[in-house]
């Protein structure tokens, strides 16, 4: 089960400047984990049975280990976004745009993003003590707290009808008319390290 909230507001500063501000936030319970239903408890320091299949010692004599899935995951995101943003002015446009943000989550989930496909690396997603899920709660592993991220496009003045060379034939027109120049930024915090 999943709950999000947006909040978002807009500002026109100028004819070309404006600023947004918002707030996303999401909860989400009964996140599907993965069980090992055979892990023993720890009861004052020692290793006892655990309480899934009890009354069948024969069975749990016969195997060594039952896993399978519950909805015991549950994680919070919550975030701030500041928008600028200029619109075509004298050949200029762009924008910057940053976020903090926050993921909490007692579990990597089941079917997370292993291997290469990201810069995070999950953790085990199976919690290290089964009988207390919340001792596992802390940053998503893909939680990056600060992003910044911003673009910028210049159309240079050369070329018909621009600044420089506004009656240059259409030939060489064709070759150093028109350009622009653009450059795009994106930098984020770490990822957090996940024992």
């Amino acid at each position: 089960m999943s709950q999000q909230w947006n909040l978002t507001c807009q500002h026109q500063m100028s004819n070309t400047w404006s600023m947004q501000l918002g707030y996303v936030g999401q909860h989400g319970t009964h996140l599907m984990v993965p069980t090992p239903y055979l892990q023993k408890q720890l009861i004052n320091g020692k290793p006892v049975p655990g309480i899934y299949f009890q009354g069948n010692p024969a069975l749990l004599a016969d195997i060594s280990q039952v896993s399978g899935t519950a909805s015991t995951g549950y994680m919070e995101y919550n975030a701030l976004q500041a928008v600028l943003q200029q619109r075509m002015a004298n050949g200029l446009e762009g924008q910057v745009a940053y976020t903090w943000s926050h993921c909490m989550t007692n579990n990597s989930g089941y079917y997370g993003t292993w291997g290469s496909a990201t810069q995070a690396t999950p953790a085990s997603p199976y919690y290290q003590n089964l009988y207390n899920p919340g001792a596992d709660y802390a940053s998503c592993y893909y939680d990056a707290k600060n992003n910044l991220s911003a673009y910028a496009t210049y159309e240079l003045p050369f070329g018909r009808g621009k600044k420089f060379g506004a009656n240059m034939n259409r030939a060489v027109n064709a070759v150093v008319g028109n350009w622009q120049a653009s450059t795009i930024v994106s930098v984020h915090a770490g990822f957090p390290l996940d024992v």
